[in-house]
């Protein structure tokens, strides 16, 4: 029996219309119980490699550290209305203490390793945090910055012996009695729980935090991810790879190669290095299939170096598989057969958020007096 799919023609409209999306999971589960059921059908699947701690843990493994830490948050009485503080790399429990707080549904919120003391009390302050992950490099200005809030903190590396608890000690805490993950509703239905993000974009006290919602959306292969909140997610759809070190270009290079890493997720600054980096032309890119980068403003010298490496998409934009060429051009043809180009597909850029084109800066300058010909 041939399969008819379920399509639509709209006469009015003249539009022809598919089946509605349906969702993977259903809209009310919380991000947790997503997390949860996904690891769990999976158990055996890789879902992290360490490369710079050199350790490897299976979704199983993941959910039941996560499950562990969730269990001592609940023995301490942390409650939904409380903040989680995250200032640490991504070492190998860093997942498990972020998916813990979705399984808690506890909001956290996650400052940069680089801030200065004054900076982490001053953010600490607005959420006030009732417990701290942090690695033992930043341990004494954490310490610091929040000796007037009385937050247990918990070392995630270079442990400070008599100081701090261990993140080992914590995983020790056996799993509570028919442990479910929270089944909060969230603020929207087709979002689950938050996290608390600085917005660098601000000085003033009042808008240095906002609260982000992501969906789980992926199904993507090895994923490498140096210092970014994306890598919450990576361990539920596909194995990633984590460094805990400061970026290197050419490490990232031989870990591509190595793992063969089908996805990359970076900030801008490090896209520019990677694109600077000399043996970037001669290194081995064959498993990248995308690339994800943001943070900052991105050069297009440096988008367009790093895209003509990967499997030599600078070149497929120009003329596809049936020997179309595509320059990016917007144009009609009219009753008589004529091409008229009218404006550029490609040149959208953005200020503020707020999309402008070239050819509306072109049309205002034209009608200036004095002017004969324009073009940006």
């Amino acid at each position: 029996m041939s399969y008819m799919p379920e399509i639509t023609y709209d006469e009015n409209l003249k539009v022809w219309s598919g089946p509605e999306r349906s969702n993977y999971f259903p809209s009310y589960l919380s991000i947790g119980e997503i997390i949860f059921r996904e690891m769990e059908s999976h158990p055996e699947l890789v879902a992290q490699i360490s490369a710079t701690e050199k350790t490897v843990l299976t979704r199983q493994e993941i959910r039941f550290n996560a499950m562990r830490v969730a269990s001592y948050m609940r023995g301490l009485g942390l409650k939904k209305t409380d903040i989680v503080g995250l200032v640490a790399r991504n070492t190998t429990h860093l997942v498990a203490v972020a998916y813990d707080c979705f399984f808690n549904g506890i909001p956290f919120h996650s400052l940069n390793i680089a801030y200065e003391q004054s900076t982490i009390e001053k953010l600490f302050n607005i959420t006030r945090p009732r417990l701290i992950f942090c690695d033992g490099d930043e341990y004494e200005r954490v310490l610091a910055a929040t000796e007037n809030l009385g937050t247990r903190i918990i070392t995630m590396r270079y442990h400070l012996f008599g100081k701090s608890s261990r993140i080992q000690d914590i995983l020790t805490t056996p799993i509570g009695k028919n442990f479910q993950p929270s089944s909060s509703p969230p603020a929207r239905p087709d979002f689950g729980h938050s996290l608390l993000l600085r917005n660098d974009g601000h000085t003033e006290s009042s808008h240095e935090l906002l609260s982000m919602s992501f969906r789980m959306t992926s199904n993507m292969q090895h994923t490498y991810m140096q210092h970014s909140g994306l890598k919450l997610r990576s361990g539920v759809y596909h194995s990633s790879i984590i460094a805990g070190n400061e970026f290197d270009p050419g490490f990232m290079c031989s870990m591509i190669q190595e793992y063969k890493i089908g996805v990359l997720l970076e900030c801008s600054s490090h896209l520019f290095m990677l694109a600077n980096y000399p043996g970037f032309e001669d290194a081995d890119l064959s498993s990248i299939e995308h690339i994800i980068f943001g943070g900052s403003h991105c050069s297009l010298e440096v988008q367009q170096r790093v895209r003509y490496r990967i499997k030599g998409r600078g070149s497929v934009t120009s003329r596809d598989a049936q020997k179309w060429f595509h320059p990016g051009d917007l144009g009609y043809v009219d009753l008589d057969g004529f091409l008229f180009i009218k404006d550029r597909r490609k040149d959208m850029l953005k200020c503020h958020s707020v999309m402008y084109y070239p050819n509306e800066i072109e049309n205002v300058i034209s009608k200036m007096p004095n002017v004969a010909e324009i073009y940006i």
